[in-house]
């Protein structure tokens, strides 16, 4: 009797199981930097170590390598000095994304992962009503199960009316609630309606969002809610999409009219003081900006922001601090990767409307928007799902319906 191990196989289930622990980190034993490090170096070394001999470079995907070559150089060459963990976590992330491009990971792989974080979840919204039904649940009675940071960062949150659930900051949980959104919607596109299932766990999911009080990624999932029900429909579906748009604003009024702790999000679009509004974002952008000017070619090294700035935080802005980090001359790169990315998106969705085409172009939309406030291309989590879909419109080829 023999027993064989599928190589290929085992590094995906390693390399997935790492991305599962970082996307849904939420207790303390995961929060750790140094841990989640290791975890996608671990990832990373056995990914290249089983899978480069299948490895292939196309044509398509050199850009792609000369970026990632570019930006690991500028880290290294004329980048401030920077901690070794933060270059540890950096150089994994951007080494783990355009792996999964090259390696050319299934489709259906992919698929399943994203299933598995819709589950993720919903169980994160679960988390969110339950401490909107039971205060303190997180932080007082299930407290032991977070650092002390995470506890004080929770009852601050609180204090405003904001929810995060198990993850434990709303900034990651209003995230991952916009990635189950975009595997749900995926379904939904392929099936051409909303079915009951379908249409709870989208709602369960948008509801949840409220309570985070992100407002960029509410407005995420609006505009991929609005792109599922209208895309590819003829004339009288999206009349009828229309009218479910219109009914689902009214429901939300209503909803938040009789649950006001879900008018957080809504308050916070409605503030006046432009400080409390871009919560500090104003002083982080100036600061990129300033840097920018100061290295506006080949820019300071990616991942030098904070060094450089004296911030504790990234700019809060992924546009500007790359302009700062990598110049002009990385963000041309970048741009001509991802225009021709949403591009050839567009073209597979005319080809075919399949679930994991929507899936691309929904996690296209969550990187695009959310980099506007958010630090999207410097969260290991957010800059994989940027090759992650990269990857899935790379590997798509037509096929007969």
């Amino acid at each position: 009797m023999e027993l064989r191990i599928n190589i290929t196989k085992l590094t995906h289930i390693i390399l997935f199981g790492a991305l599962f622990l970082l996307y849904s980190c939420g207790f303390s034993f995961l929060q750790s930097y140094q841990l989640q490090a290791l975890m996608i170096a671990t990832a990373v070394l056995i990914f290249m170590f089983f899978s480069c001999k299948e490895m292939t470079i196309k044509k398509k995907q050199v850009l792609l390598l000369i970026f990632a070559l570019y930006v690991v150089m500028g880290m290294f060459v004329w980048g401030v000095e920077k901690e070794r963990i933060s270059l540890i976590i950096y150089i994994t992330a951007l080494l783990i994304g355009v792996l999964y491009v090259l390696n050319n990971v299934q489709v259906s792989k992919t698929e399943a992962f994203f299933k598995v974080i819709q589950y993720v979840a919903i169980f994160e919204a679960v988390t969110i009503f339950l401490s909107v039904a039971i205060p303190g649940l997180m932080p007082q009675k299930l407290g032991f199960l977070y650092r002390p940071l995470v506890i004080d960062t929770m009852n601050k949150e609180l204090g405003r009316g904001i929810y995060s659930g198990f993850i434990g900051e709303k900034a990651a949980a209003a995230y991952l609630l916009n990635l189950g959104l975009a595997y749900t919607l995926s379904r939904v596109n392929i099936g051409r309606k909303l079915d009951k299932r379908n249409l709870l766990i989208t709602a369960a999911l948008f509801i949840a969002i409220l309570f985070t009080g992100k407002r960029v990624l509410l407005l995420t999932a609006a505009l991929m809610f609005l792109a599922s029900l209208l895309a590819g429909q003829p004339i009288k579906k999206k009349i009828k999409a229309v009218a479910i748009i219109l009914l689902g604003v009214i429901g939300l009024i209503v909803f938040v009219k009789f649950v006001p702790a879900a008018n957080i999000t809504f308050e916070r679009f409605m503030m006046t003081d432009s400080y409390e509004t871009m919560n500090g974002r104003e002083d982080m952008w100036a600061s990129a900006i300033e840097i920018f000017h100061n290295n506006p070619i080949l820019g300071c090294g990616y991942g030098s922001y904070q060094k450089i700035s004296g911030s504790l935080y990234n700019g809060h802005n992924s546009y500007l601090q790359l302009l700062a980090e990598i110049g002009i001359v990385g963000c041309a790169m970048l741009a001509i990767i991802s225009i021709g990315a949403i591009i050839r998106a567009m073209i597979n969705l005319h080809s075919k409307k399949s679930a994991e085409n929507y899936l691309a172009l929904n996690l296209l939309i969550i990187t695009f928007l959310y980099a506007y406030t958010g630090n999207v291309f410097h969260t290991p989590t957010q800059l994989i799902t940027f090759f992650m879909a990269i990857s899935i419109i790379y590997s798509y080829k037509k096929s007969l319906d």
